[in-house]
């Protein structure tokens, strides 16, 4: 399950965690872990702006793979990947 349906599932997660235990939300490490790099970077970008907007999550951190791998904030060279751009953004 990537893309879309991922973050929407990671999304509805978050909303259980939230109702069950009715504290804030800290998440500390997610990623994507699988796909190509077009549905790990959409995953991570949705995640963002999802978990940026949610009223319940206070904090989180993203996990990234090692350098140049699909997922990772950095491309081989050491730039900013399209994920690393969307995560500076915040």
């Amino acid at each position: 399950m990537m893309g879309g349906l991922m973050w929407m599932s990671f999304e509805k997660y978050i909303d259980k965690l939230s109702k069950k235990y009715r504290l804030p939300i800290w998440v500390t490490e997610f990623n994507g872990w699988e796909g190509t790099e077009k549905e790990m970077a959409d995953f991570a970008i949705k995640s963002f702006k999802m978990l940026e907007k949610h009223r319940k999550v206070e904090r989180f951190a993203y996990f990234s793979k090692k350098k140049g791998e699909p997922g990772s904030l950095w491309n081989s060279d050491g730039t900013l990947s399209k994920i690393g751009l969307a995560y500076r953004e915040l």
